[in-house]
């Protein structure tokens, strides 16, 4: 549980510092680069945790982790659509 904590800050972190990379980004192509790369260097190192934390588990935990990261996920992804579809609206409305 140590290690999964520590983990998870170290991508917090992580995360902030490649935010301030952004920082200079003054056009909207720049910006979606920056974000592009900023989101497949998260994924990667959220990957990588991932993998690392199903190999030390137990059989039990194992199985309970991957419940509970495909349960995840469906929250990510709802949630992401119901932001998305607020945004959307926003837009057509311009």
């Amino acid at each position: 549980m140590k290690r999964i904590f520590l983990t998870c800050a170290a991508l917090l972190f992580s995360s902030q510092a490649l935010a301030d990379e952004c920082a200079s980004a003054s056009t909207q192509l720049e910006m979606n680069r920056c974000a592009a790369a900023q989101y497949q260097a998260a994924d990667k190192k959220l990957n990588e945790t991932y993998q690392s934390a199903i190999k030390r588990a137990q059989p039990p935990q194992r199985e309970l982790l991957q419940k509970a990261q495909i349960a995840w996920i469906a929250l990510r992804d709802a949630d992401c659509a119901l932001i998305r579809s607020g945004t959307e609206a926003a837009a057509f409305n311009r």
